[in-house]
């Protein structure tokens, strides 16, 4: 019985060893082939299509297409051009100080990251969109477990600081929905429409059940034009959520808002991404005496 319980053993640790080596390569060559084409699309474009394996259908050509007449076609529902909305636009990056100059073995192994001045100014003026994805998932979080008077106190105690957008207000209706208080949700809506200037939503109607992103075609379009740069996109989404509103939306529904976080969030991850990859140094100096014998 040792021998069998040895080879089992023997057995479970070689394929744990071989499915970590793989999953390991497997990482490597995903995250290879995603620097190359940020690098790709940074100097030169895009970067080209592969060709379309048999039995698959070609891929989508990745560059802006004029959007169509609107005047035209009114029965195909085309995309909706972005109506005119400008955003705050992002402030230019502060140039870098001025540094002494390196010995010529050291200059290799310090690069400078191209937004790594803009990464400071960014983590200064989104706070918004941060502060309400936080406030999201702790309250998701206290839900899951079962509290939904925490949650209640937590969404209470934000609107009793002051300053704080619609979101909070309609996560609070809802949970008001959920727990049976119409009495609250009542002084919840009036609250609403005085600080607001809109109508806030009936104690009939369902907040989870709201209009979505997808039900601002503008809104949509105007990410879409930006969304290459997640800079540029972060922005726009701090914009939108600190409005409550965008072009052809005068004002979002819970489900709009959620939709915008997660995609606050994606770009965020994609900023992020895209300056540890800039930080990578591949010219490090090799010393030609290394392993040698003295």
């Amino acid at each position: 019985m040792t021998w069998v319980l040895t080879l089992g053993l023997s057995l479970l640790a070689g394929s744990a060893a071989f499915y970590g080596s793989r999953w390991r390569d497997q990482r490597a060559r995903r995250e290879l082939a995603y620097w190359r084409a940020l690098h790709a699309a940074e100097g030169a474009g895009l970067p080209p299509a592969p060709l379309p394996s048999p039995g698959m259908a070609p891929a989508v050509v990745g560059h802006a297409a004029a959007l169509p007449d609107e005047g035209q076609h009114q029965a195909t529902r085309p995309q909706p051009r972005p109506m005119a909305w400008p955003p705050a636009p992002v402030s230019p990056p502060a140039p870098p100080p001025a540094v002494a100059a390196l010995p010529l073995n050291m200059q290799a192994t310090q690069p400078l990251p191209a937004q790594a001045a803009a990464a400071p100014l960014l983590s200064n003026e989104l706070t918004v969109a941060d502060e309400l994805l936080d406030l999201q998932q702790q309250v998701d979080f206290l839900q899951l477990l079962g509290q939904h008077e925490a949650a209640a106190d937590l969404l209470a105690t934000r609107l009793a600081r002051g300053n704080a957008g619609a979101m909070p207000y309609l996560m609070l209706m809802e949970l008001c929905q959920q727990r049976g208080e119409p009495e609250v949700f009542a002084e919840l809506v009036k609250q609403f429409e005085q600080r607001f200037r809109v109508l806030a939503p009936q104690w009939s109607q369902s907040l989870a059940r709201g209009r979505g992103l997808d039900a601002n075609p503008s809104v949509i379009a105007h990410l879409q034009v930006v969304w290459a740069d997640p800079a540029t996109a972060m922005q726009m989404l701090q914009d939108l959520l600190a409005r409550g509103g965008g072009p052809g939306a005068p004002s979002f529904e819970l489900p709009a808002y959620r939709d915008l976080l997660t995609l606050y969030s994606v770009s965020r991850d994609l900023f992020e991404a895209g300056l540890r990859g800039e930080e990578v140094d591949l010219m490090l100096p090799i010393d030609s005496s290394f392993g040698k014998q003295s």
